[in-house]
């Protein structure tokens, strides 16, 4: 038994586009290129000091 109004909506339809998206290269302050370049710094020393104690076993 199916009815002459229709519930279903097709939200697909009536949504707005997405914003697109921006590739472009942003500018990094210098403090925020020296906090990554710590960050990076610190990350590779765990590395090695895990691999060193590790092989001093």
């Amino acid at each position: 038994m199916h009815t002459d109004k229709d519930t279903s909506k097709n939200i697909g339809a009536q949504s707005a586009p997405l914003p697109e998206i921006d590739y472009s290269p942003k500018a990094h302050s210098r403090g925020r290129e020296i906090m990554y370049g710590l960050k990076l710094i610190a990350a590779a020393a765990a590395f090695f000091l895990v691999i060193w104690f590790l092989e001093s076993r």
